[in-house]
């Protein structure tokens, strides 16, 4: 039977009349959202939420008994709600109007992740509810065990030692009960939870997208997707990721796994040698669709570069034909993100 989620939502259109109609449309079965108005939150119950829900602007409705409008912002009140919620590890999302995309890609300070307006009427309710059951899966682990954190990642054997040397110091030897948390400090779950979403699944390094993982592979990303995505990881999908945060996330490849995919199914006369150069011969890849470096079009890109004129264009690229982005440091086994050259 599929579990109950319950959502708070905390928003000031809680004082006007679209109120009831905006969390009916997120709700679906097995899923209550429950919207309260900002000078409501001291009747929260600590056992009454799996996600809270804020607002990023909660000053533009007064409440309906004509008191003045709510003066703090959404952030401002997440640690009140972090205090609500520490001994029980809930997530806290900001919505807002004013973030592009369905969430942000660089983690958040104050709250656990930031959702568009847009995207809670089109995707809030597969996000919350996923999420949710997957934060309570994070919460019923065996603290202060890594083999806890790693299975809940589904880590293969193979990449379990990528996973362990990427974790934050604070969970490294496993997650704490509530009663080791320090005042003022973020819970465990909260902890492994944001770094599960915005550094293993949103750096590449341990894990691959499509687009790294077609390059890694030296195949043409369109032809990976159409030909390969689907058959590649086998009858048990042993090569996607699908741990917490797979459902609203789109599809990761373990890269180790990808490797050892590769070197396991070459044919016994084979140099070993790069997996991109490799791969296109073990998985019989035609010479049309392979990989092309963005920069000077030759095959053979090894890895893949971010446009120096749009944030949100990536390409494979020859590390000769790019530099190390100095903006971003990322950590071992994290990739250095890099720049296309000119």
């Amino acid at each position: 039977m599929p579990e109950n989620i319950k959502v708070i939502w905390i928003d000031d259109d809680k004082y006007t009349s679209n109120a009831e109609s905006e969390a009916a449309a997120v709700e679906r079965d097995n899923l209550i959202v429950e919207m309260i108005g900002p000078y409501e939150i001291d009747t929260i119950s600590t056992n009454d939420a799996d996600i809270f829900m804020i607002d990023y602007k909660l000053g533009q409705h007064p409440p309906l008994n004509h008191d003045p409008a709510f003066q703090y912002s959404g952030v401002s009140i997440s640690m009140m709600l972090r205090d609500i919620s520490k001994a029980r590890g809930i997530p806290i999302y900001l919505v807002s109007r004013i973030i592009e995309g369905k969430h942000t890609n660089s983690k958040p300070e104050l709250v656990d992740r930031c959702i568009a307006r847009s995207t809670v009427a089109s995707e809030g309710s597969h996000i919350l509810y996923n999420d949710a059951i997957d934060y309570r899966k994070i919460r019923a682990a065996e603290k202060d065990s890594i083999d806890a954190l790693v299975n809940l990642l589904k880590a293969p054997s193979a990449d379990r030692e990528q996973v362990i040397s990427a974790l934050p110091k604070d969970i490294s030897n496993g997650m704490k009960d509530a009663g080791h948390i320090a005042t003022g400090s973020t819970p465990s779950e909260i902890t492994f939870g944001k770094w599960t979403t915005f550094d293993l699944l949103g750096k590449p390094g341990v894990l691959y997208d499509d687009l790294y993982a077609a390059t890694f592979l030296g195949i043409d990303l369109n032809y990976f997707r159409t030909h390969k995505a689907d058959v590649l990881p086998g009858e048990n999908n042993e090569l996607i990721y699908s741990g917490i945060f797979s459902e609203t996330t789109p599809r990761k490849w373990w890269k180790q796994s990808l490797a050892n995919h590769i070197v396991r199914n070459a044919p016994a006369d084979m140099s070993i040698t790069h997996i991109w150069v490799m791969a296109p011969n073990v998985l019989e890849i035609p010479p049309e669709s392979l990989a092309k470096c963005f920069v000077c079009g030759e095959s053979s890109p090894e890895t893949v570069g971010m446009d120096r004129h749009d944030n949100e264009e990536y390409h494979p690229v020859h590390i000769k034909c790019s530099e190390p982005n100095p903006d971003i440091t990322q950590l071992f086994p994290f990739e250095h993100p890099r720049l296309l050259n000119e």
